[in-house]
């Protein structure tokens, strides 16, 4: 791999064998299983044009790799839509005042 500013077509990485052997880990049940595919986000690299792109190829496919490994953990291999074990509605530590947080922020919408 070089290490010069190549760019990387995340198509070409991203394959359909590449996605299919994480969401093939998924159970067929699983609503994840007809949410996401590998056209959804092929189509969402238009709206994050540097994904990938913007470096090395060698760090380029750490991005690409970085974030698939994310993803699969938060979503099961791509298997959970909504998170299932939302964290705690208290997000706001009144005893910190050093890092207060922010008590206009919905707890809802931080939950989703």
């Amino acid at each position: 791999m070089s290490e010069a500013n190549e760019v990387v077509n995340v198509p070409d990485v991203v394959t359909e064998a590449f996605f299919d052997g994480i969401i093939d880990q998924a159970d067929s049940s699983t609503p994840g299983k007809s949410f996401y595919t590998r056209s959804a986000f092929i189509t969402a690299l238009d709206s994050f044009p540097g994904f990938g792109t913007k470096s090395s190829e060698k760090d380029s496919l750490w991005e690409i790799a970085a974030f698939f490994a994310h993803v699969t953990h938060e979503t099961g291999h791509l298997a959970y839509i909504e998170q299932w074990d939302r964290p705690s509605k208290h997000y706001v530590d009144k005893s910190n005042t050093q890092y207060p947080g922010c008590r206009a922020r919905s707890t809802t919408a931080a939950a989703r």
